[in-house]
C-alpha cells in the first residue's frame, strides 16, 4: 500500500504555500540552518505556542505565532513566506 501526499489547500499565502507539515517546516529550518535558533526561541515560547509546535498536524502560515517567530529569528514576513515555500518542497 502506498501513501499519497495531500495536495495543499488552495488558500495561499504571498508566496504561494499556507500549509505545510511540521517535518517539513523543521527540514526547511534545519536546510537554512535556523532551526538551533527556533528551538531556543520555542523553549522560552508560551505554553500554547510549544504545544502548537509540538503537537500540530499542519503548520498555517497565517498562524500568529509566525510573527513572533519571525521576530525573535530577526527574519521578516518574506523570510518566513520563503521558509513556508521552501518546506513545501521537501
Amino acid at each position: 500500500m502506498a501513501f499519497r501526499r495531500s495536495p495543499l489547500p488552495a488558500e495561499a499565502s504571498p508566496a504561494g504555500v499556507a500549509v505545510v507539515s511540521p517535518r517539513q517546516i523543521r527540514l526547511a529550518l534545519l536546510q537554512l540552518g535556523l532551526l538551533p535558533a527556533a528551538t531556543t526561541w520555542l523553549e522560552s515560547a508560551s505554553e500554547a505556542t510549544r504545544i502548537e509546535w509540538d503537537f500540530a498536524t499542519e503548520l498555517r502560515r497565517d498562524h500568529a505565532m509566525w510573527p513572533v517567530a519571525a521576530a525573535a529569528l530577526g527574519k521578516t514576513d518574506t523570510d518566513i513566506d520563503n521558509l513556508f515555500a521552501l518546506a513545501a518542497t521537501l
